[in-house]
């Protein structure tokens, strides 16, 4: 045997000593631990494994520097969102996949309560109604360079789906005729030098028809179309991007290819509304943790001017209502980009409907963050279809 030989059998013999020990001594996550600051370093390999890789690194920093622990409690089983349940169980059965991924036959619900393939999927999360068929809600986002503030600002959201509706009027707004999916639009309240900018947003329901995307400029008082093909600009400075609101808005089309798989991973549990949690080092919250089975779902997006090649989302499985809790998107060199984790809870019932604490989001090129803190929704049985003008979102502010 030569000394190249002996020098590689050498790193072949340290490689398999290294995994032996680290597999020996890597302490199990299950409920009843808390993870801490002094012995988070026993957990690594088994917080690899259960986080997602965006979010990982985050994660693992907030715990060295103390800023949060992960007290790992029992998995739960959650209560349905009463509404949806019962119109999902009206029109299960109805509606099928196309050759383009088209979703045809669907009326109301999830189109897929049990989904077979990440096709399926997709149009769960397509198909969501993580609060309600019409809602409002206002939140700051805290824009942050490392732990430190850098600035922040406020909006207010209001949404209004015309189709798949499991309140009054169900399924459907009358004389939409399937044309109009859902409209949004929020006006930012704060601070000056952005107040008043706005944005309203028309999906329609034809997979081949782009969204109508406008946006009011204060600054120039002029009005603005965007490209609905490609909603991909930074809100304001910060770390979201329009087509990553609620996981994606990002419209599916027939290019796009989908692979599912199952994983239990460590997740932010879902609190009461009642219980608030504290935010810890501008993006984090301070909850417990579960042991989750969760959908991977993984999208190829194969469109070359798009802004991702990827999307890799991490969704609930026990309560499919179209929500999860992280996301990471990849763009057209590989490259993960950034990554989101969404702090969740629910309402109490009768409609024990999900949404959100808030969302924290990294840019994984530049460490930059942003937080929606906290997202305070409250389900709008008052919306009408004339709020989404420019004229009534900028009277909001005055």
């Amino acid at each position: 045997m030569g000394i190249r030989d002996k020098s590689m059998r050498k790193v072949i013999l340290g490689i398999i000593f290294l995994l032996i020990s680290t597999a020996v001594f890597a302490q199990e996550i299950k409920p009843g631990i808390i993870i801490t600051k002094d012995n988070y370093r026993d957990f690594i390999p088994e917080l690899q494994r259960m986080l997602d890789p965006g979010n990982y690194v985050d994660i693992v920093a907030a715990l060295e520097k103390g800023i949060i622990t992960i007290p790992v409690i029992q998995t739960q089983d959650y209560p349905q969102h009463t509404l949806l349940n019962e119109v999902t169980k009206k029109y299960e059965g109805t509606c099928r996949i196309g050759p383009d991924n088209e979703l045809i036959g669907w009326k109301a619900g999830l189109p897929f309560p049990d989904p077979k393939n990440g096709a399926e999927l997709i149009w769960n999360l397509d198909r969501r109604e993580c609060v309600a068929n019409q809602c409002s809600f206002w939140s700051n986002f805290l824009l942050s360079d490392g732990w430190e503030l850098e600035r922040s600002f406020k909006w207010h959201y209001w949404n209004l789906y015309y189709t798949g509706r499991f309140i009054d009027p169900i399924p459907e707004i009358p004389g939409n005729n399937g044309r109009i999916r859902m409209k949004e639009s929020f006006v930012i309240t704060r601070p000056f030098d952005v107040k008043g900018f706005c944005y309203v947003r028309t999906r329609y329901e034809a997979i081949d028809k782009w969204d109508d995307v406008l946006i009011y400029i204060p600054a120039i008082r002029r009005i603005r179309r965007v490209t609905g093909a490609d909603v991909c600009d930074p809100l304001l400075g910060s770390d979201m991007i329009y087509d990553d609101f609620e996981f994606m808005r990002q419209k599916v089309t027939p290019r796009m290819n989908f692979k599912m798989r199952e994983q239990n991973m460590l997740v932010p549990t879902q609190l009461p509304q009642k219980e608030k949690p504290s935010l810890k080092g501008l993006y984090l919250v301070q909850v417990p943790w579960e042991i989750r089975p969760l959908y991977v779902l993984e999208v190829d997006v194969n469109d070359p001017d798009y802004l991702y090649a990827k999307r890799v989302m991490f969704l609930e499985k026990q309560r499919p209502t179209g929500f999860g809790y992280y996301s990471n998107v990849y763009d057209q060199k590989g490259r993960l980009q950034r990554s989101e984790i969404y702090w969740c809870y629910y309402q109490e019932e009768p409609e024990y409907f999900p949404s959100y604490w808030g969302i924290s989001c990294a840019n994984q090129f530049t460490s930059h963050h942003t937080f929606l803190d906290p997202i305070w929704t409250i389900p709008d049985r008052g919306n009408k279809t004339g709020i989404f003008t420019f004229k009534w979102l900028l009277r909001q502010i005055r």
